[in-house]
C-alpha cells in the first residue's frame, strides 16, 4: 500500500499548460491517478536520475528536502513516450509530505492518446 509512504495531508504540485500557479492534488487522487493508469496497463520506467539535496527557501539551509531531476519512459503495452521531468519533495516524519514537478505533461498526454484510441 503506497498511501503508507505519504503524509495524510500529502499534497502534488503540477504545472500543467494554462496553470502558471500550479494545480494541487491530494493524496487521494494522487494514488488514484497511479490505479487508473494500471488499469489500463500503463506503466511508468525512470531510465535515470539525479538527486540532489534541497535548501530552505529562505535560509538557504539544507533541510531533508530532495531534488529529482529525472528521464523516464511512459507506457501503454509496448507503446512508449520518453520525456524529461523535475521534482522537488519534502518530508515529514520520514513520510513524503509534498512534491512539487515539471514536465511536458500536454507533450505527453498527446501522445499517450494516440495509443489509447
Amino acid at each position: 500500500d503506497i498511501s503508507n509512504y505519504y503524509t495524510d495531508d500529502f499534497i502534488f504540485h503540477s504545472y500543467p499548460a494554462g496553470h502558471k500557479k500550479g494545480i494541487e492534488t491530494s493524496k487521494i487522487d494522487y494514488i488514484n491517478r497511479f490505479n487508473q493508469m494500471k488499469k489500463i496497463n500503463m506503466s511508468i520506467n525512470i531510465g535515470h536520475s539525479i538527486y540532489l539535496p534541497g535548501i530552505d527557501e529562505k535560509s538557504y539551509d539544507m533541510d531533508g528536502s530532495v531534488r529529482v531531476y529525472y528521464g523516464a519512459s511512459i507506457c501503454i503495452d509496448t507503446n512508449c513516450v520518453d520525456f524529461s521531468g523535475y521534482q522537488t519533495i519534502n518530508f515529514q516524519g520520514g513520510k513524503i509530505s509534498e512534491i512539487w514537478e515539471w514536465a511536458d505533461y500536454g507533450g505527453v498526454s498527446n501522445k499517450i492518446s494516440q495509443f489509447i484510441k
